[in-house]
C-alpha cells in the first residue's frame, strides 16, 4: 500500500472509533454532536429545495409577494 492511501484509510478507520469513544464515555456530547450534524444536513437539503422554489416562482411570473414581476 502507498503511502498516499493511508490518509483515507486513516479517516476511515478513526471516525468510527472516535464516534464510538465519544458515544460510550460522553453520551450526552454524542447527542448534541448527532443533533448538531442532522441541523446542518437539514439547513443544507432545504437551501436546496430554495432554488427549485425560486425557479418555481420565476416562471410563475410573480415575486416572493405575489404581485406581478418586473422583469
Amino acid at each position: 500500500m502507498a503511502s498516499e492511501d493511508l490518509g483515507p484509510v486513516g479517516a476511515v478507520a478513526f471516525l468510527p472509533l472516535m464516534a464510538y469513544d465519544l458515544a460510550t464515555r460522553e453520551p450526552g456530547t454524542f447527542v448534541v454532536m448527532l443533533l448538531i450534524a442532522v441541523a446542518v444536513v437539514s439547513v443544507e437539503l432545504l437551501y436546496f429545495e430554495r432554488d427549485r422554489l425560486e425557479e418555481a416562482v420565476v416562471a410563475t411570473g410573480e415575486d416572493v409577494a405575489g404581485e406581478p414581476s418586473r422583469t
